[in-house]
């Protein structure tokens, strides 16, 4: 398992415990802890990877309504010369229906 610490060392060990509690990880400790604590269900993933969740925390969503505009333009010209234009002039509710319009 790669770890890593507060201070952003990276470490590896083959002996680890993820431990969930009310659905989030609350810590990684060895197997030999992990077993010491109550569990409502333990289980064995040796040979496994672990992984956080794949999410997407940075989209382009609300921008969906701009599809379609100068899109004949060279990519720095597009950006500069109308999507960015046209982004510093979006309101908050103008963000929230273009985002409502992606995902319907």
């Amino acid at each position: 398992m790669l770890t890593h610490d507060d201070q952003e060392r990276v470490g590896f060990t083959q002996d680890a415990a993820i431990v969930v509690r009310d659905g989030v990880v609350a810590s990684v400790t060895s197997s030999a802890r992990a077993a010491e604590l109550p569990a409502v269900e333990r289980i064995d993933a040796r040979g496994q990877i672990a992984l956080p969740g794949l999410v997407n925390c940075h989209t382009h969503a609300p921008m969906v309504a701009l599809r379609g505009i100068a899109e004949d333009l060279p990519t720095e010209e597009w950006f500069n010369d109308v999507v960015w234009p046209i982004e510093s002039n979006l309101t908050e509710k103008d963000v929230e229906l273009g985002a409502r319009l992606a995902c319907a």
